[in-house]
């Protein structure tokens, strides 16, 4: 029965760490695209500071744009959302010190905060205030599943 839990959870830790590697490609393994200018003006062209900005601009391709401008405002939108979802099902359910929904919102924040800062730096994406907004949303729908679902680390037949 010990053996199964602590099975199951090296499983979900490992399941985890790919997750977090394949996510890393996603947000640092490819080229955002822009690329004119010296460092500073490509700094300028990787920020996106303004709330909802993007989402407002994704939420009118929705409704007005091309099938391929609604297509890729879907994918931006939910995929923001959704990608980070597992992370905040995962986390408090394998590390106890995530369990408080106060310390696991500003531990995800730092780190998508931090995130995103280096996508600016690097140049390997944008900094969005927006991709903060929806990859919390993610974080916090799956803090929700985990609390609203059984634990998925103990033994459920004993």
């Amino acid at each position: 029965m010990f053996q199964e839990t602590k099975s199951r959870r090296t499983i979900l830790k490992t399941a985890l760490y790919l997750y977090t590697l394949w996510m890393l490609w996603l947000l640092f393994g490819r080229s955002s695209g822009l690329s004119s200018g010296n460092y500073r003006e490509q700094l300028q062209q990787h920020l996106l500071l303004t709330p909802f900005q993007t989402i407002r601009n994704f939420l009118s391709s929705l409704r007005f744009g091309s099938l391929t401008q609604k297509r890729q405002a879907i994918i931006n939108l939910v995929g923001n959302v959704i990608m980070f979802v597992p992370f905040g099902y995962l986390l408090p359910g394998l590390f106890p010190k995530f369990r408080s929904f106060i310390r696991f919102f500003l531990i995800c924040l730092v780190l998508i905060c931090l995130v995103e800062f280096l996508q600016l730096v690097t140049l390997l994406g944008v900094m969005d205030v927006d991709d903060v907004i929806l990859n919390m949303a993610g974080f916090s729908i799956g803090y929700i599943a985990y609390c609203l679902l059984p634990p998925f680390t103990t033994n459920k037949t004993a």
